[in-house]
């Protein structure tokens, strides 16, 4: 279905859904003390909701922009993202947990800023300072204990240190072997050699987070990185969003729980992350952009985004689409018949027949008689068998040629 999910879940949740079901708003303000058969009916009322809303598909968002830069597959149990959004009356059977769902498509896009947000989070966050060298003046770490601000205790600067050794280690692919014994010598005291590095790792997190020179100037935003939305192109399994469920015991341990219901994406989404990143030119080294997107990959892969991360949400792993979907397609045999119905921006419907991890299969109906293409997996996600499909002819067809067509469902 192709409904808008930020329309349905956080405008329309709590409307009737028709003339004749409406929420029971005076059952709802009773609370404990409702009836049982006024509980059941404000459980069905939300049940009704809930599974319109996971019946939700993607809705592909293309944007010439900016072009993907790697894919990530979600694992289980999923994501949860916004939770901190205000979502619940106290009435039964609702989704009580907020989620942030982009406003024009509905989908669960996982913001730019929020990327941004949870890659700074591993650099190490040094307070900043200018020195002068030969008169020309240079960011540099504060690598002492100092009242001011938060760097007035020992343990925390140690685990800036490591932090930024962290990046360091990312970057250079150093054995893990080399990398514990370097944090073992920050712990012991004895990294006075590592000041090079303290000051590569700060200077690179001015440039990429506040777009700042290693002069402290701010870079036009032509020489800026620039982190946009995280985008579901795939749901592997055909299905977007799921439901959980956390059932708190509060201090009584031995009381039934009631569980609290919540909207999470399923595992097996895929998402698209976007950025556009430059070259971050250090002085005596040279970060490229592609050594800068794979630092990100395994940020993201490693720690997760969004909320409830120490028990397994937001954890993805690598996705290479050109695995997981057949490069080639079998051969559409088209008769003759059927040219005059190909033309550029015709709208024909179909059918699908078929559907694997590598291909979809559909029949295309028109009044001549039927004919079968077919559309790779990640570009048509949302389907099942049986389902009925819009297709539209992007370019005239030549005889001998591939049929250029989109499709989505119906």
């Amino acid at each position: 279905m192709g409904a808008n999910t930020a329309y349905l879940f956080q405008r329309n949740y709590y409307n009737k859904i028709d003339d004749d079901t409406k929420l029971d708003w005076k059952a709802v303000r009773k609370g404990k003390n409702a009836s049982d058969q006024e509980k059941k009916d404000i459980e069905k009322f939300f049940k009704k909701k809930n599974d319109t809303i996971l019946q939700t598909d993607i809705i592909p968002i293309e944007n010439e922009v900016y072009k993907k830069d790697f894919s990530l597959q979600l694992l289980y149990p999923g994501l949860l993202y916004g939770s901190g959004i205000t979502h619940e009356v106290g009435a039964v059977g609702e989704f009580k947990i907020g989620f942030q769902l982009d406003h024009t498509t509905g989908m669960p896009i996982i913001a730019g800023s929020s990327v941004k947000g949870m890659l700074r989070a591993y650099f190490p966050q040094f307070l900043n300072q200018m020195t002068e060298d030969q008169e020309i003046k240079t960011i540099q770490p504060f690598l002492t204990v100092s009242k001011k601000h938060y760097n007035n205790d020992e343990t925390i600067l140690k685990n800036k240190k490591k932090h930024a050794l962290y990046i360091d280690h990312i970057l250079k692919q150093t054995k893990r072997n080399d990398y514990e014994q370097l944090l073992d010598k920050i712990e012991d005291g004895e990294d006075q050699d590592f000041a090079p590095i303290y000051q590569k790792i700060h200077q690179l997190e001015y440039h990429i987070f506040e777009g700042v020179n290693n002069m402290g100037k701010r870079n036009s935003i032509y020489k800026t990185d620039i982190f946009f939305d995280a985008i579901p192109s795939v749901a592997k399994d055909g299905k977007l969003f799921g439901d959980d469920a956390i059932t708190p015991h509060g201090t009584d341990i031995t009381k039934n729980p009631l569980p609290l219901l919540f909207l999470k994406v399923m595992p097996n989404v895929v998402y698209d992350f976007h950025f556009k990143l430059i070259v971050t030119d250090l002085g005596n080294e040279k970060i490229t952009a592609e050594a800068k997107m794979k630092l990100f990959e395994t940020l993201i892969v490693t720690h997760g985004v969004g909320a409830k991360t120490n028990v397994g949400y937001g954890q993805f792993k690598s996705y290479n689409a050109s695995k997981s979907v057949s490069a080639n397609l079998p051969k559409t045999e088209i008769d003759f018949k059927f040219h005059l119905f190909l033309k550029k921006r015709t709208q024909l419907t179909g059918v699908v027949e078929s559907v694997d991890d590598a291909k979809v299969e559909m029949t295309v109906e028109t009044v001549k008689g039927n004919f079968t293409v077919y559309k790779k997996r990640d570009k048509l996600s949302n389907v099942v068998s049986g389902d009925r499909v819009i297709i539209q002819i992007e370019q005239d067809y030549i005889p001998g040629s591939g049929l250029s067509f989109s499709a989505k469902k119906q």
